[in-house]
């Protein structure tokens, strides 16, 4: 099971995040980024809202770093790492814009990139930037069609529907390969979109682990199929056998991959974290304290 590391200071969650993030920047991504690289996690993850209107900041909170531009810097200071959006909003782009500029990011981080996709769930944030909310499930499925076809293409693609229409028409650069597209939601329409159309699936942190291991049992995966689910906030120093407990319940709930969020009071204290869930990580079953 691969671990993706829900990456500090480049989201500010109410509630959820340590005081430290709230004037931390570039300097200290920098090290949780090449201590995430250097003890073997296999990703790390940015989220996107373009826009958040005052009276949501209290449930989103008001910072979201953009996943291109972070990505690209962290990029240059990792060698092995790979990057996970957490996800893009389907809605909020044009989909040859996602796999010009996804795809150029694809390039310059030597193929690390996995493209997490959602529709967008946030009618203000499609009121902000003039897009309609209604219909977004079939512009998206439309959208992952135009992604599957751009991404990593070598030639001219056209396209033809009532969404997004083109004719030959070259993305260069549009990834080293067609990057994995890892699908977001918290329904069963969103497994059947990531089955149809994508790589993998991200389902929403509020669906119980019991409902999507039954959501998975009734589905075949398709081969290299991935499951993402989220792990709640976990302390490794403190409670290393908690932890493992965390881990082994989303493993048995179907997951290929978490994404862990460990608890922190100062990036010191996250880093030490890393460390030991590190550790967590690599005890064998049955070994764990």
């Amino acid at each position: 099971m691969e671990i993706a590391l829900a990456t500090p200071v480049v989201s500010l969650t109410p509630g959820a995040h340590a005081p430290w993030e709230v004037s931390a920047g570039p300097a200290e991504l920098v090290e949780v980024a090449r201590a995430a690289d250097r003890l073997g996690f296999d990703y790390l993850t940015c989220s996107e809202h373009v826009a958040i209107t005052p009276d949501e900041q209290p449930g989103l909170g008001s910072r979201f770093y953009d996943p291109l531009a972070t990505f690209g810097f962290l990029a240059a200071h990792t060698t092995r790492i790979r990057f996970l959006t957490y996800a893009v909003g389907l809605g909020y782009h044009h989909p040859l814009e996602i796999a010009k500029r996804y795809g150029t990011l694809d390039v310059l981080c030597g193929g690390r990139l996995v493209l997490g996709l959602g529709l967008g769930a946030d009618r203000v944030e499609f009121d902000l930037l003039g897009v309609p909310f209604e219909g977004r499930g079939r512009r998206g499925d439309d959208a992952l069609r135009v992604l599957r076809a751009a991404l990593g293409s070598t030639g001219p693609i056209s396209h033809v529907s009532d969404h997004f229409t083109f004719g030959d028409v070259v993305v260069e650069p549009s990834g080293t390969r067609r990057p994995p597209l890892w699908i977001a939601g918290g329904s069963l329409q969103s497994l059947d979109r990531a089955i149809a159309l994508g790589d993998g699936w991200m389902p929403s942190g509020s669906l119980p682990a019991a409902r999507i291991a039954r959501l998975l049992a009734a589905f075949d995966r398709p081969p290299g199929f991935r499951v993402v689910l989220p792990v709640p906030p976990v302390d490794p120093v403190a409670d290393p056998a908690g932890t493992a407990e965390a881990l082994a319940a989303r493993a048995a709930a179907g997951a290929d991959v978490v994404v862990v969020a460990p608890r922190h009071t100062s990036l010191a204290h996250y880093l030490e974290q890393l460390e030991a869930l590190r550790q967590v990580a690599d005890a064998p079953v049955g070994s764990r304290s």
